[in-house]
C-alpha cells in the first residue's frame, strides 16, 4: 500500500510541476510583452523547481518503499505495483465485534490458557491431600525347588498424609494466588481487546470524516485555481495569487492521497482488533 501511495504521490508532483511550468509560461509571455516584472519569471522558475524537488523526494520514498517490499516478498527485481481493490464485506456492529474479539483474538486464548493451566495446577496440589493407593501382583517360577518352584504375590498399599508440616497447603496457597493473578490478566486482556475496537472503529470514523473533508477541499481548490488562473491570464491577479492557489491546489491533492490511504488502513484495522483479517 505505500508503493501504491508512492506511485499516488509522484503523479500529484507532476501535476503540480505542470501547474508550475504553465505559471511560468504565462509569466514570460507576460514579460516578454511589457506586462509584468523580471520577478514574476523568477518567481515563476523557482516554484518549478521547488516542485521537481518534491517530485524527486516523492519518486525516493516510491523506491525505498518498493525495496522493503522486495524483502518482505523475497522477490528480486522491479515488479508492478497495482492499487488495492478490496472487497470488505458488510462491517458488524460494535457489540459483534467486541463479541468476536473476546472470542478469536490470540492474545485472549493465550490468557485463557493459562488461566487454564493455573486451575489445573490448584487441582493437582489439592490432590495431594487424598491418600495413594498402589497395587503390585507378580508370579514367580524359579529353578529351586525350595520352598517351591511356583508362588505368586499381590500387595495393595495405602499412603496416607497424616503430617505434612503445612507443605501441601502452602503450594495450595501458592497456587490459587497464581489462579487469581491469571484470573486478573485475562480480564485486563478482555479490557484491552475491547479498547482496540473502540479505538479501531474511532480512528475508521476520523479517516472517513477525513476523507470527506479532504475531497471537499480539493474541488473548492480546483474551482478557485480555476478562477485564479483566468484572473491571472487577464492581468487581474498578481502571481502572488497564483502561486497561493497552486499551493492549496497541490496539497488538497496531497491529502486526498493520504486520506484513501488511512481510510484504508483504518478499516483494515478494525478486522485485525476484532481478530478476523484473516477470513
Amino acid at each position: 500500500i505505500q508503493v501504491v501511495g508512492g506511485d499516488a504521490l509522484v503523479r500529484v508532483e507532476e501535476q503540480t510541476i505542470a501547474l508550475a511550468r504553465d505559471r511560468l509560461r504565462d509569466a514570460r509571455n507576460f514579460f516578454e510583452a511589457g506586462e509584468t516584472t523580471r520577478v514574476d519569471v523568477l518567481r515563476a522558475e523557482s516554484a518549478v523547481k521547488a516542485a521537481q524537488r518534491r517530485s524527486a523526494l516523492a519518486r525516493r520514498d516510491r523506491d525505498a518503499a518498493l525495496g522493503q517490499l522486495r524483502i518482505d516478498l523475497n522477490l528480486d527485481g522491479d515488479f508492478e505495483v497495482g492499487e488495492p481493490s478490496l472487497a470488505l464485506p458488510a462491517r458488524p456492529d460494535e457489540a459483534l465485534l467486541l463479541q468476536q474479539a473476546a472470542d478469536t483474538r490470540a492474545d485472549v486464548h493465550q490468557a485463557k490458557s493459562a488461566l487454564r493451566i493455573a486451575e489445573l495446577e490448584v487441582s493437582k496440589q489439592k490432590g495431594a491431600y487424598l491418600p495413594t493407593v498402589t497395587a503390585d501382583a507378580g508370579y514367580v517360577w524359579q529353578k529351586t525347588a525350595f520352598p517351591t518352584d511356583r508362588y505368586g504375590y499381590a500387595a495393595l498399599r495405602f499412603v496416607v498424609p497424616i503430617w505434612q508440616s503445612g507443605e501441601i497447603g502452602s503450594r495450595v496457597t501458592l497456587a490459587r494466588e497464581r489462579e487469581r493473578q491469571a484470573q486478573l490478566a485475562l480480564e485486563e486482556q478482555l479490557r484491552i481487546v475491547q479498547e482496540d475496537v473502540r479505538r479501531a472503529l474511532l480512528d475508521l470514523q476520523t479517516a472517513t470524516t477525513s476523507l470527506a473533508l479532504s475531497e471537499d477541499q480539493l474541488r473548492a481548490a480546483e474551482a478557485e485555481y480555476a478562477q485564479v488562473a483566468d484572473l491571472y491570464r487577464s492581468q487581474e491577479a498578481t502571481s502572488l495569487d497564483i502561486q497561493s492557489s497552486e499551493t492549496n491546489l497541490s496539497e488538497a491533492r496531497r491529502a486526498v492521497v493520504v486520506s484513501r490511504l488511512s481510510r484504508l488502513f483504518s478499516e483494515l484495522g478494525v478486522y485485525f482488533a476484532a481478530g478476523d483479517l484473516k477470513s
